[in-house]
């Protein structure tokens, strides 16, 4: 199911490009090679991306629990059909 998130950026990428200048697409059709370095993050990067995911599993961590309050039962049954997460 992942892959859907592409769909926007193909429709983005090829199809407004394509609209707008038929010369402009093969310029988006190019993606310059990977050197090595641009793989790498940098350290606070890194950083960061940790403390945004921790930061997101404790929100919905505390989400989940404000609907177990307030929905009862009915969310518990809900949360047993569905994942967390994608």
């Amino acid at each position: 199911m992942g892959f859907l998130l592409l769909v926007p950026f193909f429709l983005v990428r090829f199809g407004f490009m394509a609209w707008l200048d038929l010369a402009a697409l093969p310029r988006a059709a190019h993606f310059p090679p990977l050197r090595g370095g641009e793989r790498a993050a940098s350290l606070p990067l890194r950083a960061a991306l940790g403390c945004f995911q921790i930061s997101a599993h404790w929100i919905i961590l505390a989400e989940e629990r404000w609907c177990r309050e307030n929905f009862g039962e009915s969310y518990r049954r809900y949360a047993e059909m569905v994942r967390r997460y994608l």
